[in-house]
């Protein structure tokens, strides 16, 4: 049985550990990750030094999970086709496990900056403006976010990953285990203010013009991206 999540943060301590957190999952026209997105990884470091950064496989993240949660992961990571889904599942729980900062593969740190949200518990990031929406105040994603262990409202997108995949959610990955599952807990809330919360939400404006920068994609670029494939193909592997 899965978590109720309550707005009390589980977490025992309310501290972001020094940690950065990615993955990388191979698709099968590549082996490694490409040279264009290696300057972005290491950036990371370049600007934090003190903080521990792993990129994760899959594998490794099964490993070190307990077994019980590991499990839970890998049902829902088997039914998904798409590496993205994949990742958008195994990234919640190597936080709500380990606790740190997640960045994804092409997001780019422009300075230091981490420092300053260690000790907020639970950090959103609203999204880089991008198609249709110049403005995307209100619209949060799941590409960065940082929080302490055990986080209630991580584990309450866990839950609410798990559930759309139970019912075979069929709209888009955007929708199922995507930013809408962060809006959605959020907007579940009743738009929390911070304090409710347990932790901040940074405005686009800022997290894009003065922290990060979106960089370089080739792995899941043109035809690959799942934006596209998820409307040829079931976005399930049943």
């Amino acid at each position: 049985m899965r978590k109720i999540f309550s707005l009390k943060n589980a977490s025992t301590s309310n501290a972001i550990p020094r940690k950065i957190h990615q993955l990388w999952i191979s698709p099968a026209h590549l082996k490694a990750i490409p040279d264009d997105v290696i300057p972005q990884t290491m950036a990371w470091t370049e600007f934090h030094p003190g903080f521990k950064h792993k990129i994760w496989t899959i594998e490794e993240a099964e490993a070190s999970l307990p077994k019980a949660r590991a499990k839970q992961m890998m049902e829902a990571v088997r039914l998904s086709r798409f590496e993205a889904m994949k990742a958008d599942i195994v990234r919640l729980y190597l936080l709500s496990e380990f606790g740190g900062f997640w960045s994804d593969l092409k997001v780019k740190p422009r300075r230091r900056w981490l420092d300053d949200y260690l000790d907020k518990g639970l950090v959103l990031v609203e999204h880089f403006p991008f198609g249709g929406i110049p403005n995307p105040s209100g619209t949060l994603m799941n590409g960065f976010f940082g929080c302490a262990p055990n986080n209630t409202f991580v584990e309450a997108c866990i839950d609410q990953i798990h559930k759309n995949i139970d019912m075979r959610l069929s709209t888009t990955i955007w929708e199922v285990t995507g930013p809408r599952v962060f809006m959605n807990v959020y907007s579940n809330w009743g738009g929390v203010s911070e304090k409710k919360l347990g932790g901040v939400v940074i405005p686009w404006s800022c997290a894009w013009n003065s922290f990060m920068e979106m960089g370089h994609g080739s792995y899941s670029s043109n035809h690959r991206h799942w934006s596209v494939r998820e409307k040829e193909e079931s976005i399930y592997l049943d």
